[in-house]
């Protein structure tokens, strides 16, 4: 059987598809529970251009900590956002056949995963010639071949929702109020900036894999970086004693390098949303100051796990608990709850000097 042709997407006379995009306008998730609306922001901003933020999408949508975003949540997002869409019965989505076909139509295809353990939401946009385009919103434009997409998808029954591209085929747009202002850590509960998020205890070869290949990239971009210095890299504050904290914003995810003074060496840092560092320099309260000094920042643009390593959740963890300590003694407000958790040391903290 021949194959579908393509669709050239936007070159028909007076056609309402968005030009061809080379890179889908991913946005990554700013914490461990908004994969489906960075996804759906996504695609209203190919569609409709630029919308509103992830998080008000994950106020419509109604993400929690406990459930994440479900498909029954992820509906109510787009229809708030008045973005058409099917959700295709378990009969019609049952192989990679599927979503050959509707990508062949130019739609778009949200796909409900399970990457690495982890529940994650993603984005089929387009075809390759041995797998797919995926914009994630844990690593930003990725290619997935079939096989890895075939086991992610499958272990989640091949949920999806399939949203149209062309834009005439939307019912419009509702008017979102304006983005609310990011709480600082010390305003949230520990629950709320942990995110509830599972944490590994055993690391398989998959997600060690990926922890060295972060590694790798940060040790090696690092002395490029020294050689041709770029605009808006930052030092970021909270940086350990002996450790400076780079910060490099880019359009789809920031890095922050970890850097040893004495030797100019980079032992970690934060590449793809998720922090990583050199086993022996673990234990000195490094990936505490990563996660403060990122917080402090006016957009957190770079840390956003979808699951935790023993160190990693306790890494934030001491953050919650230092921002929270700090906010007391400057006389800000902090979550009520706050102060139940930390009154021993809110109470050790208040006692005079012997």
């Amino acid at each position: 059987m021949l194959a579908k042709p393509r669709i050239a997407r936007g070159k028909e006379p007076g056609a309402s598809m968005p030009p061809s995009h080379p890179r889908f306008p991913v946005r990554l998730q700013p914490d461990g529970i908004t994969c489906g609306p960075s996804c759906i922001g996504a695609v209203h901003d190919l569609i409709f251009g630029k919308g509103p933020s992830t998080q008000e999408i994950a106020r419509l949508c109604g993400t929690n900590p406990e459930t994440g975003t479900t498909d029954v949540a992820m509906k109510k997002g787009l229809d708030a956002l008045g973005m058409a869409y099917t959700h295709p019965d378990p009969g019609l989505r049952s192989s990679l056949a599927f979503l050959d076909e509707a990508l062949d139509r130019g739609d778009i295809v949200l796909l409900r995963t399970l990457t690495y353990e982890s529940k994650h939401w993603v984005t089929a946009w387009d075809r390759t010639p041995d797998g797919y385009r995926i914009a994630c919103p844990g690593a930003g434009n990725v290619i997935w071949d079939r096989a890895k997409t075939e086991r992610f998808w499958a272990a989640r029954d091949y949920d999806c929702l399939v949203v149209p591209r062309d834009r005439e085929r939307h019912p419009g747009r509702r008017a979102s109020p304006a983005e609310p202002r990011r709480r600082a850590i010390h305003e949230m509960t520990l629950e709320q900036f942990t995110g509830r998020l599972p944490i590994v205890t055993d690391v398989g070869p998959g997600l060690q894999r990926l922890v060295d290949d972060a590694l790798e990239h940060l040790r090696t971009t690092w002395p490029r970086l020294t050689r041709a210095w770029p605009d808006g890299i930052t030092r970021l504050a909270h940086s350990p004693e002996g450790i400076d904290l780079w910060y490099l914003p880019r359009q789809v995810s920031a890095t922050v390098f970890a850097v040893d003074l004495q030797g100019g060496a980079c032992i970690g840092g934060i590449h793809r949303g998720n922090s990583v560092l050199d086993p022996a320099w673990r234990g000195r309260g490094i990936g505490t100051a990563m996660v403060r000094g990122v917080y402090d920042l006016p957009r957190q643009a770079a840390l956003f796990p979808t699951s935790y390593s023993v160190a990693g959740h306790g890494a934030r963890c001491a953050a919650h608990r230092d921002a929270v300590l700090e906010a007391v003694r400057a006389g800000r407000k902090v979550h009520p709850d706050n102060l139940d958790r930390y009154a021993p040391l809110l109470r050790h903290n208040d006692e005079p000097a012997p």
